[in-house]
């Protein structure tokens, strides 16, 4: 007889059980490790894809940002066909219900690749499609307002007109199955310019002696090939021939703009400026188109020159009263003359030796170079020598710029001169002035701005100082166009990943 605390006791039969179980066990586990091994490959394969998607709306932002250089901010804003409210303006955005985007093409940029693929790639390689609207919704609907994105005031123009020089872009990019999608707001940098030439600092002390028959400050609008001796071709608004900051300028007691008037004290002088007049907004001569403007000031100039100072793609050359600086160019090298200097051992290590790119109309260039302080008014920041010629905004800050050029080298448009500037010419800052000296032949063809951001200078010391053999400074609505909306006047203030 089997006792039943024996059966309990005995363990045959037990292993059979326990393999099985391992097995299973076993089994279970090999087909995980498996089914990991067919889904990792995927998992892999969307995370690529996401990046090379992220990588082409990348590609888009790029290509949009080359194509709005040079290029008027509203004419994208209609989309491709130009008509307002018409099915490439109207594409949806990120806020609800505000379906005011227009599709961006290479209509309006005939310089660079149309959107979609990469150069020389195809459609397998991933694509991109950007679109752009002005920064004009603002708060309401659980949106916050486009103030938020861009960090300035929401612009007041509305859908189709861009009044602050702020845009945003989306560009969706698509790899595969994978899209991602980036948003950009782009900013450019704005300058309202009312006069041909403009004194709107602290003080507006100006000096003119030069050979008044070879002389012209003009706000009729030039374009760019208009000859000299003609009559300006340009459509744009006509500007004021010079103008100063409204109100007293504190040292010696008198308006701005009667301290300049002061210095055109015959009428053979008076007669070499001409534009706006004060009073009828027609064509004049005289004082009558020398008027205070209250568009451009010391503060408006900070603004503009810290906004130019802070894009990455800013290059300033520092000069110094230890190592001041020249410009020295030839008929030859006027677009890029060699950059030299009096001083030895010089602070910022300025490029002294090199060639220095001024520009040209088709390819405008910012040459901006920064002095220092000196009370005594008698640094000269930048003095150009020879033959010197450029396009694009040339910018001396604290410091003099003596124009001491020679020779008159050049014929441009029926003018012989040895220094000629499409664009802006600006000297700001503290205890500045600019010479154009006896030697000298000169044209700038849109603005001349000197700025000086002090109220005590010394008598005897001058922002506008001319003695020139010849001077001309000519309005051009197409010229500040070319320098203000150059690639190097724009950037981007605000990127996020939607």
């Amino acid at each position: 007889m089997i006792q039943p605390r024996a059966l309990m006791r005995d363990q045959r039969g037990v292993a059979l059980p326990l393999a099985l179980i391992s097995l299973l066990i076993l089994t279970m586990l090999v087909l995980t490790v498996l089914n990991l091994g067919a889904v990792e490959p995927q998992i892999s394969k969307n995370l690529s894809d996401t990046a090379r998607a992220r990588h082409m709306a990348e590609a888009g932002i790029e290509w949009a940002f080359d194509c709005l250089a040079d290029q008027d901010l509203s004419a994208f804003l209609a989309g491709p066909d130009g008509a307002q409210n018409s099915s490439d303006d109207t594409l949806a955005t990120s806020v609800a219900g505000q379906n005011i985007a227009a599709r961006m093409d290479a209509t309006f940029c005939p310089n660079s690749p149309p959107p979609g693929t990469l150069p020389g790639l195809g459609a397998g390689t991933g694509t991109f499609a950007v679109s752009i609207r002005n920064d004009s919704i603002a708060a309401g609907g659980g949106y916050a307002g486009d103030q938020v994105l861009t960090g300035v005031a929401v612009d007041a123009g509305g859908k189709f007109t861009d009044s602050n020089g702020v845009v945003i872009l989306t560009a969706t990019g698509t790899y595969g199955t994978s899209t991602r999608r980036i948003t950009a707001v782009v900013s450019r940098n704005t300058l309202v310019v009312n006069a041909a030439a403009s004194l709107p600092g602290m003080q507006a002390d100006t000096y003119m002696q030069g050979v008044v028959a070879n002389q012209t400050i003009d706000g009729r609008d030039w374009m760019q090939t208009d000859s000299n001796g003609g009559t300006p071709s340009g459509t744009g608004p006509m500007r004021y021939g010079i103008t100063t900051q409204p109100g007293i300028q504190a040292n010696i007691g008198i308006t701005y703009e009667a301290n300049v008037e002061s210095a055109f004290d015959t009428v053979a002088k008076q007669n070499t400026v001409q534009g706006k007049s004060q009073s009828t907004d027609l064509l004049t001569s005289g004082l009558s188109t020398i008027g205070p403007d209250n568009a451009l000031t010391p503060a408006t100039m900070q603004t503009f020159l810290a906004k130019l100072a802070a894009n990455p793609a800013t290059t300033v050359i520092q000069s110094s009263i230890a190592c001041p600086l020249r410009l020295v160019g030839t008929v030859a090298t006027a677009n890029t003359p060699t950059l030299a200097t009096v001083g030895s051992g010089c602070p910022g290590n300025p490029p002294i030796g090199q060639a220095i790119s001024l520009g040209t109309p088709a390819d405008p260039k910012l040459v901006y170079f920064r002095g220092e302080l000196d009370t005594s008014s008698n640094f000269t920041g930048l003095n150009l020598q020879g033959t010197i010629q450029g396009a694009g905004i040339l910018v001396v800050e604290d410091g003099d710029m003596a124009i001491n050029t020679a020779g008159a080298g050049i014929n441009i448009r029926g003018r012989s001169v040895d220094f000629y500037w499409d664009g802006i010419v600006i000297v700001t800052g503290r205890y500045i002035g600019t010479g154009f000296r006896a030697t000298s032949n000169t044209e700038i063809r849109r603005a001349f701005i000197s700025n000086e951001t002090i109220s005590n200078e010394a008598a005897g010391y001058y922002e506008f100082l001319n003695q020139a053999n010849s001077l001309a400074i000519r309005n051009s609505t197409q010229n500040i166009n070319m320098a203000l909306r150059a690639a190097y006047n724009q950037r981007i203030i605000s990127w996020r990943e939607n």
